[in-house]
């Protein structure tokens, strides 16, 4: 199972949702909705869930306004997507995250961002591992750090494979003195 972030679920859902930079180059990423469109097909095609935590789900909708139903029909239409939610197993987990945290006098866990932030990102985790996911498809380098301490991968878009249209192909060509 893979889980995917608010970034990938709103390329996913929105077709005027830009594609968002490379964290590095800080470049948007080249066919990063081709990417995702290709992850869910493969994803399909080997029947392998791709979770959305309901954390995610909830940052998605704050903004969807008008196309919120359309949202929603689109995830529940989607035999890859599972939303999965926020419970006593992911409860426990994320509890856990913050005494080891608390336990190394550093409740953020090395993290800058706003708290509100870090709780919301270790509920995404903690979903993600209680559901069995073995990759998070994110950018974002606290949902990164976090999911690392778990012992989930964590792919960057720019990591996703594009689909075969959009790869270029290799032609034999042979250029020497037997030509």
């Amino acid at each position: 199972m893979i889980a995917i972030d608010a970034t990938t679920l709103l390329l996913i859902l929105s077709k005027t949702a830009p594609p968002p930079a490379d964290p590095v180059t800080k470049v948007p990423i080249a066919y990063a909705r081709e990417r995702i469109e290709f992850l869910i097909k493969t994803a399909s095609e080997k029947k392998i869930k791709i979770v959305i935590p309901t954390p995610v789900l909830s940052e998605v909708l704050v903004y969807a306004g008008s196309a919120t139903a359309d949202y929603i029909s689109i995830i529940n239409k989607t035999p890859a997507f599972r939303v999965a939610s926020f419970d006593s197993r992911a409860a426990l987990e994320v509890a856990l995250m913050c005494r080891i945290a608390l336990g190394e006098n550093d409740k953020k866990g090395g993290s800058t961002a706003p708290w509100a932030k870090i709780k919301y990102d270790r509920q995404i985790v903690a979903i993600a591992k209680v559901e069995g996911v073995t990759e998070i498809y994110s950018d974002d380098a606290d949902i990164k750090a976090i999911a690392g301490n778990v012992g989930i991968s964590v792919v960057k878009l720019s990591d996703c494979p594009l689909p075969p249209e959009l790869t270029q192909q290799s032609l034999p060509y042979s250029c020497g003195p037997d030509t």
